[in-house]
């Protein structure tokens, strides 16, 4: 072993260790250092690779203690995880001893280490024809919004209707938007005051923010009305002579999306069951990412209410990938560079991206880590899904059914 060490915190997931080194091993790597900085530094008086050693220690002796330190730093660090066959998961802090530089400790967080119980054959409930109702009502419901017609009204606003509005709020200012009167994205208390405005109306009012309350100023300069045609006009206007018809023409189109919501609510069944079965302490920088990172997917704020909220999601979430990456490490199961850059071509495309911007994700490390992560976890999920029990508990009948009074269970 080139290091002493010494364990000062030993605990599953979180570690300690103090680490000693020698002068001669951080003069070997400054010399390095040094010598390779010298070949390429170029000062008055001296022509490249030429200034003398000692006048680049004296010059760059931070530049080259740092450098040297964090290769010292790397390889005590490999030494100690394969001594200890520790698995990283973060180094939460290096500290350095200013008193004795050939010391410095360091703390660390490790992935749990936990036993893998049996995963296949995981036994689900599958009720037939969940959700059938809910999709050929929004099936039709989209529909009926690409029939309906927008009309331009010299009335006050009720909700429903579509405003288009300037909007000066606390931090910004926005002109031309089209917003729709009572929809639940927008702050209530912007809901409120737009109800009963007509064009050429101004408004102020106060909005509750997180930490304060803000003054918003907002003008309507347009009000226009949806036209919703009702079942009857639909119908017509698609060209069906009775809602049946209409019906059996998106029978396809709701089997296909049964199927996706069949596979998607047995892989939240499958996680569900891994998050519960396991119980296992969490790296804490892991967790908190996490959770950080559902902040900033619903655009709310650090709070003690969003911690209490947000947080049991962070802990299932990351959970959830220790077990899914300990499966694929089991079963061989991977993912290739090729699959990664596909998924991130398939997103860019389908958000209107430039080959430029593709590109550009393509070669962001954090970005590609995090797709992985999302491919190998939908990987595991299937496979554990195709080795699955799955009962069918009912079957219910179809919208379309020429039958109502059959029934099967199964």
């Amino acid at each position: 072993m080139s290091f002493q060490f010494r364990i000062i915190k030993d605990e599953p997931v979180t570690k300690e260790v103090e680490v000693i080194t020698s002068t001669e091993r951080i003069d070997t790597e400054t010399n390095r250092i040094a010598e390779e900085l010298k070949q390429q530094t170029q000062i008055d008086g001296f022509r490249k690779g030429k200034v003398p050693i000692e006048l680049i220690k004296a010059r760059f002796k931070s530049a080259i203690t740092a450098e040297g330190m964090k290769k010292i730093v790397s390889e005590a660090l490999v030494e100690i995880i394969k001594e200890k066959n520790w698995q990283l998961a973060r180094i939460d802090e290096i500290k350095f001893d200013d008193k004795e530089p050939t010391r410095f400790t360091l703390r660390l967080e490790t992935i749990p280490q936990f036993e893998l119980k049996d995963y296949k054959g995981i036994e689900l409930v599958w009720e037939e024809g969940t959700g059938e109702k809910e999709i050929l009502q929004r099936k039709i419901d989209e529909l009926r919004e690409a029939k309906t017609r927008i009309v331009v009204v010299d009335r006050p606003a009720r909700v429903g209707d579509l405003l288009l509005i300037d909007l000066k709020t606390g931090k910004e200012r926005i002109e031309n938007r089209w917003v729709e009167l009572g929809d639940r994205s927008l702050p209530d208390e912007m809901n409120e005051a737009m109800v009963g405005m007509a064009k050429g109306m101004s408004k102020e009012f106060e909005v509750a923010r997180s930490d304060a309350r803000e003054r918003w100023f907002i003008r309507v300069k347009e009000v226009k009305e949806k036209i919703v045609p009702t079942d009857e006009e639909l119908i017509r206007q698609l060209g069906f002579t009775s809602r049946e018809e209409m019906e059996e023409e998106l029978k396809g189109e709701i089997e296909e999306e049964l199927n996706r919501l069949k596979d998607d609510q047995l892989r939240e069944k499958i996680a569900r069951f891994l998050i519960e079965r396991y119980d296992f302490p969490l790296p804490p920088g892991y967790v908190e990412e996490e959770y950080r990172l559902i902040l900033s997917e619903r655009g709310e704020n650090d709070t003690p209410s969003n911690r209490e909220r947000f947080m049991k999601t962070a802990e299932d979430r990351v959970r959830l990938l220790l077990i899914v990456d300990r499966i694929a490490k089991e079963e061989g199961i991977t993912v290739s560079d090729d699959e990664v850059d596909q998924k991130i071509t398939e997103y860019g495309k389908g958000m209107n991206y430039s080959d430029v911007r593709i590109k550009e994700l393509k070669e962001n490390e954090n970005i590609r880590a995090s797709i992985r992560t999302m491919i190998l976890k939908d990987k595991i999920l299937g496979f554990l899904l195709d080795h699955a029990q799955i009962t069918k508990k009912e079957r219910i009948i179809s919208p379309w059914s020429k039958d109502d009074n059959r029934s099967i269970r199964h």
